[in-house]
């Protein structure tokens, strides 16, 4: 349950539109690695980009957790973003009520 706990960490501090990729191991440096980049908004300059790192893929998981809060969010968090897909689908906020709810 670590890496579960470790990942929902992730999603709740990514900021929204920024996308995580699989923890990566690196024989050369004998450690893992996992980075968190922002969409490529078609800019010159490459997307920002967070990392982590460590002796184990849940290690650099965890240091990437860590790290993500200081990344600004202007648009909110990933998790807000998804929850806010989820009402739209749901069709909550409009009114409307989840099929097969009251």
């Amino acid at each position: 349950m670590p890496g579960l706990a470790a990942w929902s960490a992730i999603l709740d501090a990514l900021p929204a539109h920024w996308r995580v990729d699989d923890p990566k191991f690196d024989p050369r440096r004998n450690r893992w690695n996992v980075t968190a980049m922002a969409e490529d908004d078609g800019d010159v300059r490459p997307p920002d980009t967070v990392s982590g790192a460590g002796k184990s893929a849940l290690a650099a998981l965890v240091d990437l957790a860590s790290r993500l809060p200081a990344v600004p969010h202007p648009a909110g968090s990933s998790t807000d973003e998804l929850e806010h897909v989820r009402q739209q689908v749901l069709g909550i906020g409009r009114g409307d009520s989840p099929a097969g709810q009251p």
